[in-house]
């Protein structure tokens, strides 16, 4: 079944990433990548100022896109990251600002999240992270069904597109990646090697 498949695929790829995340401990994955991708959302995405960027705070061995976020708010764009409601529902996005105090999430304890006295926003671009994901941008996530209800909702409800972009390192490709209906694909896959789209 591709549910046994996958349960024993985050096993082996959470191990992998710890692995990986030790072995290259003093490693700057990130190095200088705040300037390329303001132009990436300037220049590819047509992405002002005026957009919400919606990224998420790291668990464990996560890519780190807080250095990402905290140049994004310092230029003016409006930055928000996610709020667990409920479980079992889309999450919404709260505003984030570098100075900001978090919570620790009442359903997963360690999850910060945003204080809920910030304002919701709808993010125009997403930042997400895998455990893993392949050619196609499909992703495989940790099994709680999150991002892909997330993801399906702003779909539907946002009248411009919204724009899911993956974010890890190289060494999580996984080919084949086993996949269900309700997988969400990704629109931009952001590693250590750059940016790239889906095949």
């Amino acid at each position: 079944m591709i549910t046994d498949a996958k349960i024993k695929l985050r096993s082996d790829l959470r191990e992998k990433r710890r692995l990986f995340i030790q072995k290259s401990k003093d490693t700057p994955f990130f190095q200088d990548i705040e300037p390329f991708f303001y132009h990436f959302l300037q220049d590819t995405l047509k992405v002002t100022p005026h957009a919400i960027i919606g990224g998420y705070w790291p668990l464990k061995d996560e890519a780190d896109c807080r250095p990402l976020l905290t140049f994004l708010s310092q230029l003016g764009f409006s930055c928000a990251l996610p709020y667990v409601d409920a479980k079992d529902t889309p999450l919404s996005f709260r505003a984030w600002a570098p100075e900001d105090l978090l919570t620790s999430c009442p359903y997963y304890t360690d999850l910060l999240q945003p204080l809920q006295s910030r304002p919701l926003l709808t993010p125009n671009v997403l930042l997400i992270p895998f455990l893993g994901f392949d050619k196609q941008g499909h992703r495989l996530g940790y099994g709680g069904g999150f991002y892909d209800r997330t993801l399906h909702h702003l779909r539907q409800v946002q009248k411009e597109p919204l724009i899911a972009i993956g974010v890890g390192f190289s060494m999580q490709e996984v080919e084949p990646l086993p996949t269900t209906s309700t997988d969400e694909p990704l629109d931009w896959i952001l590693t250590e090697q750059g940016l790239r789209q889906p095949l």
